[in-house]
């Protein structure tokens, strides 16, 4: 039983570290300062469940591409994290508004303005 405590702690801490790393890095796009983006995501531990909080992290780090002009690379990450999104324990409705927001996202910025009705 102490071994199974121990890897939960360790997996809990490893989430709880990449979740203040996502949002360290978001809170420096919001100033523009992706140098300090990549810093701060680059905290996250490597080897994250993407169910649990690896969604964020890539998320993140599509957005960091996306503001650095890597708009390929950016697109491809929000399509990858789409892809698996079903794979997280977030509510329908959760899913639902980041597909919409990756959906938006790529359409930004890859110069496509295409609108629905």
């Amino acid at each position: 039983m102490i071994l199974g405590r121990k890897g939960e702690d360790k997996r809990r801490e490893a989430v709880d570290t990449a979740s203040r790393a996502a949002d360290a890095a978001l809170a420096a796009l919001a100033r523009n300062d992706i140098d300090a983006a990549r810093h701060e995501l680059s905290a996250s531990p490597k080897k994250l469940d993407f169910s649990d909080i690896g969604w964020k992290v890539a998320l993140v780090q599509s957005l960091i591409d996306l503001k650095a002009d890597k708009v390929k690379q950016g697109i491809q990450g929000l399509e990858r994290v789409c892809a698996r999104i079903d794979d997280t324990n977030l509510s329908r409705d959760d899913r639902g508004n980041l597909r919409l927001f990756c959906l938006d996202q790529g359409r930004a910025r890859s110069g496509e303005f295409a609108c629905a009705g």
